[in-house]
């Protein structure tokens, strides 16, 4: 929770603060392009459908892992870490159909 704590400080501040939002801006580049590379290397692999589009694929896995980190902020004793790798494991099951 701490990380998620810093995120979320950074994400606030990023409004007002260029600099802050510039590293912010990076930062989700740089994870959304991890994301699409490791989805390509699935398709590679034959694990994931050729159909799929890597880089729609890449912004939705983001935007779970963002709405995962702010639930572990704000309903800490529900998304439970248990609780957040099925949600992921089941978005990467979902992926690979």
């Amino acid at each position: 929770r701490n990380r998620t704590s810093i995120w979320l400080e950074i994400v606030l501040n990023s409004q007002s603060d260029s600099a802050l939002r510039e590293y912010l801006l990076t930062a989700n580049k740089r994870l959304d392009d991890d994301l699409e590379e490791l989805i390509r290397d699935m398709q590679a692999r034959g694990l994931v459908s050729k159909n799929r589009d890597p880089k729609l694929e890449a912004h939705a896995l983001h935007a779970v892992i963002d709405g995962l980190s702010l639930h572990t902020m704000t309903s800490h004793s529900v998304t439970t870490p248990s609780m957040i790798k099925k949600i992921v494991s089941a978005q990467v099951q979902e992926l690979c159909h």
